[in-house]
């Protein structure tokens, strides 16, 4: 990648996280903040970077609870939201990210195979090809990427959505994975 292109990258990715949380200004743009950065949107997810005391303290505010180490990658955190939250119509109760060499940023709905059919004919889902599911994470079995695959890179940005199962309840996941190269 050129020098200038990785610049032009970064300043627009610390424009967005310095504007980020401080853009959402209620418990519905949350959700829709939320919504931006699973369909891994450009610096959706910097609102969440809780590696960021402001980022922290801003979600505070709304009622978002943050847990995770901030002070070395690799980076996990959790995150829980109050009752009001939701994404692509249903509750949501629960996300996490993992960054360390790429991302992982996720939500959890409570949902069936029928809730995920739903949402994949709703975000333009495909079936992740044999060959690459061990690529992606969370029990993902359907996927788009953000743009097309190239050469220089092979798995670009990806919204994936699968079926989770834990004490009993169905959860569909859908996450932004990234990877980095």
């Amino acid at each position: 990648m050129k020098i200038a292109s990785m610049l032009s990258i970064a300043l627009g990715m610390l424009a967005a996280s310095q504007a980020g949380a401080a853009d959402i200004g209620s418990r519905k743009e949350l959700g829709a903040a939320l919504e931006r950065a699973l369909q891994c949107k450009e610096g959706a997810a910097d609102a969440f970077d809780a590696r960021d005391r402001q980022v922290r303290q801003h979600l505070a505010r709304l009622g978002v609870q943050v847990a995770g180490d901030i002070d070395e990658g690799p980076w996990d955190f959790k995150y829980t939201f109050p009752a009001e939250v939701s994404v692509f119509g249903h509750a949501v109760k629960h996300a996490a990210y993992s960054g360390d060499s790429g991302s992982l940023f996720l939500v959890e709905i409570a949902g069936d195979a029928v809730e995920l059919a739903k949402l994949k004919e709703a975000l333009r889902l495909q079936p992740i090809p044999s060959a690459q599911a061990s690529q992606y994470a969370n029990g993902a079995t359907y996927y788009r990427p953000v743009r097309a695959p190239s050469k220089d890179d092979p798995y670009p940005d990806s919204i994936t959505a699968g079926l989770q199962h834990r004490d009993g309840v169905s959860y569909v996941v859908i996450a932004c994975e990234t990877f980095d190269y």
